[in-house]
């Protein structure tokens, strides 16, 4: 697996048509075979990220208007980060 590279900045979460809350991103890319896996951490009002946890899959509009579908894997409630993984393509990768 090699790394390619990362993006971040802040976004918006989104369940359907409901928004969820605004949070910070931080996405790493990684290159393994001949597939992209992209993984990172959110940072936010922890109502928002157990609501995206609770959810289950997610989506983020980022910075630049683009949008990636998210999946909170790790979160504890209370706390100010989540782990995420990334479905489907990140923008620029």
């Amino acid at each position: 697996m090699s790394y390619l590279g990362s993006i971040s900045g802040r976004g918006v979460l989104r369940s359907g048509a409901d928004e969820i809350g605004s949070v910070d991103y931080q996405i790493s890319v990684y290159r393994s075979g001949s597939l992209n896996e992209a993984r990172g951490v959110l940072s936010g009002e922890s109502k928002a990220l157990f609501s995206a946890f609770d959810a289950g899959s997610t989506t983020l509009a980022l910075e630049d208007g683009s949008e990636i579908t998210v999946l909170v894997t790790n979160y504890s409630p209370g706390q100010p980060t989540a782990d995420c993984v990334i479905s489907g393509p990140v923008p620029g990768f």
